[in-house]
């Protein structure tokens, strides 16, 4: 019986090990503006932390950023636009525009090439980045389709308009994310929220139709049900 177990067990860890052969030997494609890349070496691949790395040639060659390297440092300076970012070797803390970011994964040499974060360098040089099914798709970033003009207190979603109620007074120029939209009962108080959380880096605003504390965009309640049919997470918000 325990030589059995010993065998079971023997073929679990093969299996399981070959399953992670198989998965990080599984090719990534990467397409930018519909052109698929080609690299003469080191590959594109999946790290341990599930992020996609490049070869930092690809950012330099492909994205058309400015590379740097610092060989005494082992760090790389990428400027593009006004953005300008540094990381260094195994460190996940990096800074963009003099601001510390820390990244969930790091910077690493591979067979003597620098490999970055795909999807944060891309993001922060402006690019749309989505991946499906082992190909990531790289575009430009589309401009909005939904504007907020504080100044003149409107909600403008191609040709429909929404008056805004009152805006705080904080809420800083960008182009913002939806990373929530609540239309939900609470079953401890049976109070229904409503609101649609932007975010852009540690800024941040909620487009409500409630009071609430805090830099909040406010907007009728009929209006806000009309918006949140329009508005769907990860969508873009142009604060002007």
């Amino acid at each position: 019986m325990k030589l059995f177990r010993t065998i079971i067990l023997c073929l679990v860890i093969v299996f399981f090990v070959g399953s992670i052969n198989a998965m990080a030997a599984t090719p990534i494609k990467i397409i930018l503006d519909g052109k698929e890349c080609v690299f003469p070496d080191v590959q594109p691949y999946v790290n341990a932390d599930n992020r996609t790395l490049v070869p930092i040639r690809f950012v330099a060659t492909e994205l058309g950023a400015n590379v740097e390297w610092n060989k005494e440092e082992s760090s790389v300076k990428i400027t593009s636009d006004g953005n300008v970012i540094l990381l260094k070797i195994d460190d996940e803390v990096i800074t963009v525009n003099e601001k510390p970011i820390t990244l969930d994964t790091k910077p690493i040499l591979k067979e003597g090439r620098t490999m970055v974060p795909l999807r944060f360098i891309s993001e922060t040089l402006q690019k749309n980045v989505e991946y499906k099914n082992g190909i990531v798709t790289i575009t430009d970033l589309t401009v909005p389709t939904l504007t907020i003009d504080v100044a003149k207190k409107l909600i403008v979603i191609d040709k429909n308009i929404y008056p805004i109620i009152s805006a705080g007074r904080n809420i800083q120029p960008g182009v913002y994310t939806v990373k929530k939209v609540n239309n939900q009962v609470n079953l401890m108080t049976g109070e229904t929220i409503y609101n649609i959380l932007a975010q852009d880096g540690d800024k941040q605003f909620y487009i409500d139709p409630f009071s609430r504390s805090g830099e909040d965009i406010k907007i009728d309640a009929e209006n806000f049900g009309e918006l949140i049919k329009q508005i769907k997470l990860g969508d873009l918000i142009r604060v002007e």
